[in-house]
């Protein structure tokens, strides 16, 4: 089965084919196949199935497998890319699950070194993706490692606050299972910063009321030399 037009449309509006002619790639998304998972689901793709998979529709989450999230995939996004080229065999896979109906489309490996040997563009653009994600895993060490549940929490919100807000599609139990702490601690957390007017929240979504002291207050904890990019 063939993607649709709204699939294809979706396809090549990838971040991998940014700055690209689409006429040259619409031969591509005729070839390739859509493939659903279920709310829920587990995507398998084992060492010697290795492909990019395209999110298409729907959300992916990227977790460990005490369901500690990493981070949300959504529609445009790729997966799996880290590992196409790579030589070292992870101890652990992280876990890609459905968070809700999705799908998605595959490159195999060979389509992939096939793409990147022959347009200058997608090659810039895997490096770009692939240097956003270990941009993107650094801030995740960061948060994991910090000193304290409320540091954590300081990172994750300077990371991602726009205009002085985070929005949390998943609430604050999503928000606790990012930080690897429970609700109760992230609940502490919050109220100590409430406590000294950095932020307040309400519903889902936390007000950064103040970036600088955020930022300083995280700084002078912390010890870390830069967290913003």
């Amino acid at each position: 089965m063939a993607l649709t037009a709204k699939q294809e449309s979706k396809f090549l509006e990838s971040s991998l084919f940014v700055g690209c002619e689409k006429d040259s790639l619409r031969g591509l998304a005729q070839i390739v196949m859509p493939h659903s998972l279920f709310k829920g689901e587990v995507l398998r793709v084992t060492r010697e199935q290795e492909a990019v998979g395209f999110l298409l529709s729907g959300k992916l989450e990227i977790c460990n497998l005490y369901g500690v999230l990493y981070y949300n995939i959504c529609p445009g996004e790729c997966v799996g890319m880290e590992d196409l080229f790579s030589e070292v065999t992870p101890v652990v896979e992280c876990c890609v699950r459905a968070k809700t109906n999705s799908m998605l489309t595959f490159l195999t490996h060979q389509q992939m070194r096939e793409l990147l040997q022959e347009n200058r563009q997608i090659r810039e653009n895997y490096l770009t993706m692939l240097a956003n994600q270990v941009h993107h895993s650094l801030n995740r060490l960061q948060q994991f490692t910090a000193p304290t549940p409320s540091i954590a929490l300081g990172m994750y919100l300077l990371q991602h606050e726009t205009e002085g807000l985070v929005r949390l599609t998943d609430g604050f139990a999503g928000l606790a299972r990012r930080l690897n702490i429970s609700r109760a601690t992230l609940y502490r957390s919050m109220a100590e910063l409430e406590q000294m007017q950095i932020i307040s929240h309400f519903e889902k979504t936390i007000a950064v009321l103040d970036v600088q002291r955020l930022y300083g207050y995280v700084q002078s904890q912390s010890d870390i030399p830069s967290i913003l990019e």
